[in-house]
């Protein structure tokens, strides 16, 4: 008999609420098994709050007029978070998506390891980047 996690992986998606967040969101929760999460940034104390309740593998960014990603990534430094978090940061105007992880054993977000992937076309590539794939 196989081991299966008794949750299976989540992600959290941040953004403004605009269709792009809608159609990710639904893509990854009809093609993949992942916990998904979809909330519109209403400040720091609500993102913290959040991301201790649900305590995601993956902190997916969309482009926002809502926030930069400095003022995310500020508060998720100072937390206790798991050693695997993956954020990603796409936008809808470039072909960029940035994935920052953090190094096995490192404690702050501040320490990740920032890869910057260009050209992700397909739906496949956003699925294996999400699932952890890597890099």
């Amino acid at each position: 008999m196989t081991y299966q996690a008794p949750f299976p992986r989540c992600v959290y998606i941040l953004g403004d609420g605009l269709l792009f967040d809608d159609i990710i969101a639904h893509m990854l929760a009809s093609v993949t098994n992942l916990r998904v999460i979809k909330q519109v940034y209403a400040g720091e104390s609500a993102l913290l709050t959040e991301v201790n309740e649900y305590g995601p593998d993956v902190i997916l960014l969309t482009e926002s007029n809502r926030y930069s990603i400095e003022q995310i990534l500020a508060p998720l430094s100072r937390m206790s978070l798991s050693t695997d978090l993956r954020v990603i940061v796409m936008s809808m105007k470039h072909e960029i998506v940035q994935v920052l992880e953090r190094p096995a054993g490192q404690i702050h977000t501040r320490a990740a390891a920032q890869h910057t992937i260009q050209g992700v076309g397909a739906w496949s590539e956003l699925f294996e980047l999400v699932a952890g794939k890597q890099l």
